[in-house]
């Protein structure tokens, strides 16, 4: 049995992965490999979204306004 790909190297730049690869080895086509990563960017981005803006975090675009 040949080692499983992390999925995170499917996110390092340059991907240490394909989005097939990964497909392939979570038992998975390509379309609904794409699926479960849109869905779960969206609802990352939804939850960021509703916690709003961490206390101290500095937004650089507004600094550099100022």
């Amino acid at each position: 049995m040949r080692p499983r790909v992390s999925p995170s190297t499917y996110y390092d730049e340059p991907p240490g992965i394909s989005a097939e690869t990964l497909a392939a080895e979570l038992d998975l086509t390509h379309r609904e490999l794409v699926a479960r990563l849109r869905q779960a960017h969206g609802a990352l981005v939804s939850h960021s979204v509703s916690i709003g803006v961490p206390s101290g975090f500095s937004d650089a675009r507004s600094d550099a306004d100022d």
